[in-house]
C-alpha cells in the first residue's frame, strides 16, 4: 500500500481531495432538506514505536476525559501524526485504555521499554448543506485516530479539527 508522508502534506491538499459520491446528491432541493455527508480515509499507516512502560509514563489521569483513565505517554507518536494528540497540560501525546483503571495492570511488575505497532488513520468528513443565506456550503472536518494493543490492553486516541467552510465546488 502506498503511503503519504504526513509531515510534508498540507491542509489545502486534504481539502482538494475529490469526494465524487457527494456530487450526485448536491442538488439544491435535496440539500435544503437533507444535508449530505461522506467520509473518506485520506491516509492510513502502521508504525512501530518504543513505549516506556514505567510509572512515569503509564498513569491514571482525567485530563481530556470526564473520568480518570489509564494513559500511556508516547512522545514519538507526534512525529507520525498530523493533529495534536496531547491532552491539556500533558507533556507528551498520549493514548488511553478503558479496560482497566489501574496503571499497575499495564506495567504488570515488568517496567521497561517495548516495541509496539500503532495504527494511525486520518479521515476526512465532508458535509454538504445550506448556510443561513441558503447558499450551498461544504463543511470539512479531519479526524485522526491512533490505536495499539499494549500488553493485552487496547489503547486509542482520537482528535478532530474543523476546517473553514468551503464552496461546494471545492468538495465535489
Amino acid at each position: 500500500m502506498k503511503t503519504l508522508n504526513l509531515l510534508n502534506l498540507s491542509l489545502p491538499l486534504f481539502a482538494m481531495t475529490l469526494l465524487s459520491p457527494l456530487s450526485a446528491l448536491a442538488s439544491d432541493a435535496h440539500l435544503r432538506s437533507n444535508p449530505v455527508s461522506s467520509t473518506k480515509i485520506v491516509h492510513s499507516k502502521i508504525v512501530e514505536l518504543s513505549v516506556s512502560l514505567t510509572p512515569e509514563n503509564v498513569r491514571l489521569s482525567r485530563a481530556g476525559y470526564s473520568l480518570p483513565v489509564v494513559k500511556v505517554f508516547i512522545p514519538e507518536i507526534a512525529e507520525h501524526t498530523l493533529l495534536n494528540h496531547r491532552n491539556f497540560g500533558a507533556e507528551a501525546p498520549c493514548m488511553a485504555t478503558f479496560e482497566t483503571t489501574l496503571p499497575a495492570d499495564v506495567i504488570a511488575d515488568r517496567p521497561g521499554v517495548e516495541s509496539h505497532e500503532f495504527s494511525i488513520v486520518l479521515k476526512k468528513h465532508a458535509r454538504l448543506s445550506k448556510d443561513a443565506e441558503d447558499n450551498n456550503i461544504c463543511y470539512l472536518r479531519l479526524e485522526e485516530t491512533i490505536k495499539s494493543n499494549i500488553r493485552g490492553f487496547n489503547f486509542a486516541h482520537s482528535r478532530t479539527m474543523s476546517l473553514e467552510e468551503r464552496p461546494v465546488a471545492d468538495c465535489l
